[in-house]
């Protein structure tokens, strides 16, 4: 018995003779795989998309949507906190803004989009 022996399939991990002894093994022969020969038979086209269609509705994901309004900061949040957000919002957007600009002058033929994109990601990652 081996301590510490890891075996994955044919492969060990810790006995370097596994591979040797595999190599004393008469080789077998090959056997082929067998083919059984099925018969084809016609389907019906209808019945053939009717039963797919079965199949995807059992699979459908059953997505509701709940009607719900927006979420009001002040149930979860006090006033300092709320403060606190707003003020880190507003430094995100100017240095967005900022960064926006400079975009702008070295590449004038980005849309408004990738513009403030491009900035958002450039003012995330500084």
């Amino acid at each position: 018995m081996e301590i510490g022996q890891v075996k994955f399939g044919n492969y060990t991990i810790g006995n370097p003779n596994q591979r040797a002894n595999q190599g004393n093994q008469e080789p077998k022969e090959k056997e082929e795989p067998q083919v059984q020969s099925a018969e084809i038979k016609s389907v019906n086209r209808e019945d053939l998309l009717n039963a797919m269609n079965m199949v995807g509705f059992q699979n459908m994901s059953q997505i509701s949507s709940n009607n719900s309004s927006e979420v009001n900061p002040q149930e979860f949040l006090d006033e300092g906190r709320i403060a606190d957000i707003e003020a880190m919002m507003m430094e995100f957007e100017n240095g967005v803004s900022q960064i926006a600009d400079a975009i702008a002058e070295e590449f004038p033929e980005l849309s408004e989009e990738a513009r403030s994109a491009l900035a958002a990601r450039i003012f995330a990652q500084a």
